[in-house]
């Protein structure tokens, strides 16, 4: 996740606790509706303040767009629009993200473990609320993905 959207659900996080309510560990219930309604809170102002991301991107292609009198410039604006598309790219993809864990939690599966269907921890997502999976299975995913990258790039090497 980009430091852009992890900072904007760090946004999300301050205003929540500013309601007072901050799920916790101790809580006898988990993914009570307490807390589902926190992090679909937290989730939706991200969401929102994503799109707000783009509108501003959009208004600063537009802007850069124009007719450049001088070469530099104008290489210097096209240099600025395809990061801001790159950007917008990554927010799209975001949005997916977003979307998808609110869906999960309309279903009543927010906060459970893709893959083993075991609880990821209301710590894990209030650190990362679009977590997929519990810690022990994101730690062997990784290792997979290294392992087979390292084999990727051994079998370049020779």
């Amino acid at each position: 996740m980009s430091k852009q959207v992890m900072n904007s659900l760090e946004l999300t996080k301050i205003k929540n606790d500013s309601l007072s309510y901050v799920p916790s560990e101790e809580e006898t219930e988990y993914m009570s509706e307490k807390q589902l309604n926190y992090f679909k809170d937290a989730l939706v102002n991200a969401r929102k303040e994503i799109i707000l991301g783009s509108i501003r991107s959009l208004e600063a292609i537009r802007e850069a767009s124009g007719i450049m009198p001088d070469e530099n410039d104008s290489a210097t604006a096209e240099s600025n629009i395809a990061v801001t598309i790159k950007i917008r790219e990554n927010s799209i993809d975001l949005l997916a993200k977003i979307d998808h864990a609110i869906a999960k939690i309309h279903c009543n599966e927010y906060g459970y473990c893709e893959e083993t269907g075991e609880e990821i921890g209301v710590r894990r997502l209030k650190v990362s609320p679009l977590a997929l999976y519990s810690l022990e299975v994101q730690e062997k995913r990784e290792k997979q993905i290294r392992r087979s990258w390292d084999n990727d790039n051994f079998m370049q090497d020779e």
